[in-house]
């Protein structure tokens, strides 16, 4: 099946750890944990279009990489999240 992929930005000087994901995404009583993203990429900045718009055809181009940022992976039937290689 489909695998889903959440891309973040993060706020100047915020920091999240792979930890907190998986709690906030626990807390979220409408959210199966069947629908949690597979992957979790993290940067400074997203592809984006002259109006500020995310460039998902750019997102989805780029495929399962961190390109120059964090990627985290969530392995199959599990609910932690691990630094991806």
């Amino acid at each position: 099946g489909d695998q889903i992929m959440a891309a973040l930005v993060l706020a100047d000087g915020a920091d999240l750890a792979p930890a907190e994901f998986q709690a906030f995404l626990a807390g979220q009583q409408d959210l199966s944990p069947k629908a949690w993203p597979r992957f979790v990429r993290i940067n400074t900045a997203l592809p984006q279009t002259a109006t500020n718009k995310v460039l998902k055809r750019e997102l989805i181009k780029a495929g399962v990489t961190a390109a120059g940022g964090v990627l985290w992976e969530r392995p199959e039937r599990e609910r932690r999240y691990t630094v991806a290689p």
